[in-house]
């Protein structure tokens, strides 16, 4: 993958991550914000908290630094998607952004 192909997908991988959770955030009433080419998703409760998507194209990876983690998806060819260990990129954005707001309700 060339780096301008990286950076075409990348950018659809984030657009289609930002669509994928508007409606959680509403619903939630956090913030998802895309600019510069980074993702964040800001939380206010209990106390300020940030999840960060970004490309990374020195690697051809997009990097996901949430609750107090690095993921690193790679690109997966036959899936025409970043992926890591079978999750897409907004698939595992949703799910740990759910897990964080699961762990205040408790």
């Amino acid at each position: 993958m060339t780096e301008s192909e990286f950076r075409h997908a990348a950018d659809r991988a984030l657009d289609e991550t930002l669509r994928a959770l508007l409606p959680l955030a509403d619903h939630e009433g956090f913030d998802v914000d895309r600019q510069h080419g980074i993702l964040q998703l800001t939380f206010d409760r209990p106390q300020p908290v940030t999840f960060v998507v970004s490309p990374f194209a020195p690697a051809r990876q997009i990097w996901v630094s949430a609750r107090g983690r690095a993921y690193r998806l790679g690109w997966n060819v036959g899936a025409a998607a970043f992926m890591l260990e079978g999750e897409t990129l907004a698939a595992l954005v949703e799910r740990l952004t759910r897990e964080f707001l699961r762990g205040f309700m408790r």
